[in-house]
């Protein structure tokens, strides 16, 4: 009955402790971005990925040989709608992608972050190069990479709550993400061996964690018979991806991890200082169980696995590194009479910053 009370007070304290949600901020931002991701849409035709969705909604199946259904499944949606529309086709990429710049902004919120971090993590995923490139093309890397912000965000903040229904909801999203491409997997198996070396363990004791994985086996078996029909295409694909692969490069594949962790370190130190010590540990898990991440990906096709597998956990560290950056700059943030110049300059000078891994 103690442990009950205790959970429940801690619980209570936590929802309690959560800063206001940025919202005419993050809302601004939002907005931009999908005005300036609407204006692009249609300034350029369609790239070959989008044709082959195209095709391939056209022929619906429950697996295809590198990818699964649903991508093709919003194509044949949308080309059913407004047929042969390049506008119409890039309109759901561009509509997740900014549910994602959303999203970020909460996973800021449960480190911590106040109105000015949730802002800025907003802006800085926004910005960031990866989406500018493909956020406004349907494409499975920009709904799988959306996919992986919302399953961070729900499992970062059941660290906090200890909502076992948030784990369940992380794993619907997973089950839905298992739809579009097969990288989510080594987002699990990454944070469970960082639970696993740093906590909060008490994650990996949680029924919810395992009825939700049950459920993603489920969902995902009708691809994987699909696969085991067709003789695993997918693995193919792979083998040939690496047989691609010039000899000489392949030692970049090896520093690269080498020089991305050490910028994570580096924001995760700075990220560290603001937040909870248990929301802490399962950032310190989040970041340096990347490289494992990204080692298990080796098997995948390399335009498959570098935009996720590179991007994709780290951007938990960018997070908690903007809440850090916003306590850091905390006597000029919260004055209200400072010139609207220096925000400006100061706001400029912190993305700047972002980019360069400072």
């Amino acid at each position: 009955m103690t442990e009950v009370r205790d959970t429940e007070t801690r619980e209570t304290d936590a929802r309690e402790s959560l800063p206001p949600f940025a919202l005419a901020g993050v809302g601004a931002v939002a907005a931009l971005a999908a005005l300036a991701l609407l204006v692009s849409i249609g300034r350029y035709g369609f790239f070959g990925d989008e044709l082959y969705f195209v095709s391939a909604g056209r022929r619906l199946a429950v697996s295809y040989a590198d990818q699964g259904p649903l991508v093709p499944a919003i194509a044949r949606l949308m080309d059913l709608l407004a047929p042969g529309s390049l506008v119409a086709q890039r309109i759901p990429a561009v509509l997740i992608t900014v549910a994602a710049v959303v999203i970020t902004a909460q996973i800021a919120r449960e480190f911590g972050g106040t109105r000015a971090a949730q802002v800025l993590a907003a802006a800085a995923y926004a910005t960031s190069p990866f989406l500018l490139v493909q956020g406004d093309q349907l494409a499975t890397n920009t709904i799988d990479t959306a996919l992986w912000v919302v399953v961070s965000w729900l499992v970062i903040r059941w660290v906090r709550t200890r909502h076992d229904g948030l784990l369940l909801g992380a794993a619907v999203v997973t089950a839905l993400d298992m739809q579009v491409k097969w990288l989510i997997p080594f987002f699990w198996i990454a944070l469970a061996l960082g639970v696993a070396m740093y906590g909060p363990r008490e994650l990996l004791r949680r029924p919810a964690l395992w009825w939700g994985a049950a459920l993603v086996v489920v969902t995902a078996l009708p691809s994987l018979m699909w696969q085991a029909t067709h003789g695993w295409p997918q693995l193919g694909l792979g083998g040939c991806g690496r047989r691609g692969t010039s000899h000489d490069r392949r030692p970049l594949y090896l520093v690269a991890p080498c020089t991305r962790l050490g910028r994570a370190a580096r924001r995760a130190v700075a990220g560290l200082r603001s937040v909870d010590p248990v929301a802490g540990r399962l950032l310190a898990a989040l970041s340096v169980s990347r490289p494992a991440a990204a080692g298990a990906g080796r098997g995948l096709r390399r335009d498959q696995r570098t935009p996720v597998l590179r991007g994709g956990l780290l951007r938990r560290v960018d997070r908690s590194g903007c809440g850090a950056l916003d306590e850091r700059l905390g006597p000029l943030a919260h004055d209200r009479h400072r010139p609207a110049g220096r925000d400006v300059g100061r706001t400029a000078g912190v993305l700047a910053a972002l980019a360069r891994g400072d």
